[in-house]
């Protein structure tokens, strides 16, 4: 029940965004914390573009963003911090021409994908739970601190 209330929240999202602009450019397309290298003089490396594609470039900004909270513990005071470190994120990183609410449809998009593939099995282990229980978070929880 849940999952189909964000899903819902998604279709409006959908049409809400459609035509609205967002930047297309070649990306990773697995990008994810261990795909980054740090040099010994603190230069960040990416690696492993054998998936490079053109896509849209909110893919990768996502990824490494839900990458990097699902390897943390999901609380209000992470979600908070996530939520600060996306908009820092977005206004010194960003295209200028994606509008927000693209970003918000692409999260959405992206936690409730990783929500439906995780949710109906049987989830011994810790790590699956954190994911799942993240995936929950981040498709209600906007990292932009938009419409929800």
């Amino acid at each position: 029940d849940a999952f189909m209330v964000d899903f819902r929240h998604l279709e409006q999202l959908a049409a809400e965004v459609q035509g609205l602009p967002c930047a297309r450019c070649v990306t990773h397309r697995d990008f994810h914390l261990g795909n980054l290298l740090i040099g010994r003089k603190g230069t960040v490396y990416g690696i492993d573009f054998e998936n490079k594609n053109e896509d849209d470039a909110l893919r990768d900004v996502i990824s490494i963003l839900f990458d990097f909270a699902i390897k943390r513990p999901a609380n209000a005071t992470e979600i908070e911090h996530l939520q600060t470190a996306a908009v820092a994120f977005w206004e010194g990183y960003g295209d200028h021409a994606t509008a927000p609410l693209v970003f918000e449809f692409f999260q959405t998009f992206s936690a409730l994908n990783g929500w439906s593939g995780l949710e109906r099995r049987n989830l011994p282990d810790q790590g699956k739970q954190q994911r799942l229980k993240w995936f929950k978070l981040l498709a209600k929880t906007s990292l932009l601190n938009l419409s929800r």
